[in-house]
């Protein structure tokens, strides 16, 4: 059984492997982006001076003009966590999402992007896909079968929404189309 946070690791193995496979991330990408921590590092000295005015007997309520002066020093370099990437499973070809059915199985549905929902059950890919329209999907590049929908109450409804790109009539679509599971 996987907890959230395995769930939650396979998902970001899964989108940083799409994205490598799919070229949106270079083998030697390196992060240069510096963002500075809102609220961390920095000292500032407030001064607060309210001043308060009133009238004799009045309807309108007193006034309060605050006067403040912040001075912010530089923050320091923010560090970034180290990210340790874990095969759990293998087998796949160029998943590009994962859902939960939260059905009690233990079980997680990989989309890959040539057309089909594989099953992935303790570590283990399954050798019979959950749905396989390889023949209906126009695949790759920015192409293919591209994600998955679980309405509420799935395993109640038994049905679910999978999206993808497919050629009719001599263009190119993208198909938002409802599956229903047999009873096998």
């Amino acid at each position: 059984m996987f907890t959230r946070y395995d769930r939650l690791t396979i998902f970001l193995f899964l989108a940083i492997a799409a994205m490598y496979i799919g070229g949106c991330i270079s083998a030697d990408a390196e992060e240069i982006i510096h963002l500075p921590i809102v609220g961390k590092g920095t000292s500032a000295t407030t001064t607060p001076s309210p001043t308060m005015t009133a009238t004799a007997p009045s309807t309108e309520p007193p006034t309060a003009t605050p006067t403040a002066s912040v001075t912010p020093t530089p923050s320091a370099t923010p560090t970034w966590p180290a990210i340790v990437l874990t095969t759990i499973a293998s087998g796949l070809s160029s998943p590009v999402g994962l859902v939960d059915p939260d059905d009690g199985s233990g079980r997680l549905f990989v989309v890959e992007q040539a057309g089909r929902v594989r099953i992935l059950r303790g570590g283990q890919v399954e050798p019979t896909p959950l749905l396989d329209i390889s023949d209906r999907v126009r695949c790759c590049g920015e192409q293919g079968l591209l994600g998955i929908a679980l309405p509420p109450g799935y395993t109640q409804k038994g049905y679910f929404y999978l999206n993808y790109t497919t050629e009719s009539l001599g263009k190119l679509q993208t198909r938002i189309s409802r599956f229903r599971l047999s009873a096998d």
